[in-house]
């Protein structure tokens, strides 16, 4: 083969394989942009709901505000009027705890975890979620926190059971994110513990059937991939006649 022909063959492979490199970069590239408009679908019906709710409750605190402003025109001494703040403040503060997930400055994870209060509310099931750092930092895409955050929240929502508690703490420190769930739950045992985050594997108790055995899988493959960590142990009842499940991450 002459120098031409081995210079020609070589830049031709080359070219081929730029043409290749470009192909792959430019399918990896609508792949995330696809994946991108996937997860904001997935989500607009959320901040649709969120929008509308902040709307409609405008007209409502305005009037909440000027009931305040009149309470020191209509009761004219301190006790009274002490009284008078202590029980509308109760009267508005669980309406106002549910706004508290708005503070977040992830507003996909905002709007879901809002979404799922109403969703509870719906259901007629008391569903807390207690923001103690609104200012999320962690190097996890806000898809999959939500992905992690949904599968905590329903495992907690399908156990639920009337009046129990059923609680969940977001929280942020060191750039990474705290998440915490307290629910009623089964004493575990060495199986449970060794099985629970299985494929496939699931409890009577529907700890895990929500998901029909692959929730809490999923979710920690997510932890393993970002090299987050799990905590999980039982609490009690001050008298000991209930029992609840921990279930902390940090990743």
């Amino acid at each position: 083969m002459s120098k031409i022909a081995k210079a020609l063959l070589n830049c031709a492979s080359e070219l081929v394989q730029q043409a290749l490199t470009y192909f792959i970069h430019t399918k990896q590239k609508e792949k995330g942009i696809k994946y991108e408009l996937d997860v904001y679908n997935s989500n607009i019906l959320e901040l649709k709901e969120l929008i509308n709710e902040v709307r409609s409750k405008q007209h409502q605190y305005e009037n909440r505000f000027a009931t305040i402003a009149a309470l020191p025109y209509t009761h004219h001494d301190y006790l009274s009027l002490k009284q008078a703040l202590i029980r509308y403040s109760e009267y508005i503060s669980a309406d106002i705890s549910d706004l508290a997930v708005l503070q977040i400055n992830r507003l996909i994870v905002a709007a879901f975890l809002f979404s799922k209060l109403k969703m509870a509310q719906r259901e007629n099931k008391l569903l807390h979620i207690i923001v103690k750092n609104p200012i999320l930092s962690t190097s996890i895409p806000e898809e999959e926190l939500v992905e992690i955050l949904g599968i905590m929240i329903d495992n907690m929502l399908e156990a639920y059971k009337t009046g129990s508690k059923c609680e969940l703490t977001l929280d942020s420190k060191n750039d990474m994110i705290i998440i915490c769930s307290i629910n009623e739950g089964p004493i575990l045992t060495a199986e449970l513990q060794q099985n629970l985050f299985t494929q496939g594997y699931s409890t009577k108790c529907n700890f895990n059937e929500g998901k029909r055995g692959y929730g809490l899988y999923n979710l920690m493959q997510i932890i393993n991939r970002y090299e987050g960590k799990v905590y999980i142990d039982n609490e009690f009842s001050s008298d000991n006649t209930i029992t609840y499940i921990k279930f902390c991450i940090m990743i």
